[in-house]
């Protein structure tokens, strides 16, 4: 078997905590390439709006039949985010499981992976806490294991082959390189401008994201230079002199 399990991209923050901001847009977009050529069999998805947009920006590059792919509600969130309010909660009736409840769900995730798909592929698209507890059931390790592998990043994609005892010969965990190679401008355009660990660097901001430009230029002293990419502006940042923001 051959298992993915994609993190949602990166999410808005407060009442907007189930929608992708305008970065977790771009790293959805980034993801769907990284399966071009991959053959999937499976596809399942968190009924969670952040999820299911991130899907979305997948599928024109999915060979596979909008019949084998399924939102279901065990791939679901654990509960809200931190910084989520109590009012919030209670205003969209967000489902907050304990660690037992994410435990039994997880583990009816492993049924069904055991069950159907032993020789299949999978594409899972789902949530941190979700991902960390299936995780440790593929290693048959305790949930308190979790600590370990905190970080799975907004739109990252972890990697596993199965053999036929369902045992784990090889994995990659919180893979990002997707989000960097399939970039839309040439990184052949771009060198770096300084010896490593300088605080001038650069920043890419395509024309459609003039929030971005903006708070770049308010937020550090920047130096505009020239690229041959259409459609995109390069900054050089001087991180040195960046301001305190108003929060």
């Amino acid at each position: 078997m051959k298992l993915y399990l994609i993190r949602h991209a990166q999410r808005g923050q407060g009442q907007d905590y189930d929608k992708l901001n305008w970065m977790g847009e771009e790293q959805a977009k980034r993801i769907g390439p990284y399966f071009k050529k991959i053959k999937l069999d499976y596809v399942y998805s968190s009924p969670q709006n952040r999820a299911i947009q991130t899907l979305e920006s997948i599928k024109p590059f999915l060979k596979i039949k909008s019949s084998k792919i399924k939102i279901q509600d065990i791939f679901r969130q654990m509960g809200a985010p931190e910084e989520v309010g109590e009012d919030i909660i209670k205003e969209q009736k967000i489902k907050i499981d304990t660690e037992a409840e994410l435990e039994d769900r997880t583990l009816k995730i492993i049924k069904l992976l055991k069950s159907k798909h032993k020789s299949d592929s999978v594409l899972i698209v789902s949530h941190k806490e979700v991902i960390k507890s299936l995780i440790c059931k593929l290693f048959n390790l305790p949930p308190t294991e979790k600590l370990y592998i905190e970080k799975i990043a907004s739109g990252s994609i972890s990697y596993f082959e199965l053999n036929n005892k369902f045992e784990v010969k090889k994995a990659v965990i919180g893979e990002i390189t997707h989000l960097l190679i399939n970039a839309p401008y040439p990184i052949s355009d771009f060198k770096l401008t300084k010896e490593a660990g300088n605080q001038i660097v650069r920043a890419v901001v395509p024309n459609n994201m003039q929030k971005s430009g903006e708070w770049l230029n308010q937020s550090f002293k920047t130096k505009e230079i020239p690229s041959k990419s259409k459609g995109y502006k390069v900054y050089e940042i001087d991180l040195k002199l960046k301001k305190v923001l108003n929060r």
